[in-house]
């Protein structure tokens, strides 16, 4: 799993992983992943 705890964290990012986590989309999830 990744830095999900830190990136809560952060408005931005944790708007992105809650927009990620409820469409389910697995692009989503890797364009985040991308960012590290």
């Amino acid at each position: 799993m990744w830095h999900s705890h830190n990136l809560l964290k952060s408005p931005r990012m944790s708007k992105r992983i809650r927009s990620a986590v409820r469409t389910g989309s697995l692009n989503h999830q890797l364009a985040l992943a991308s960012l590290y």
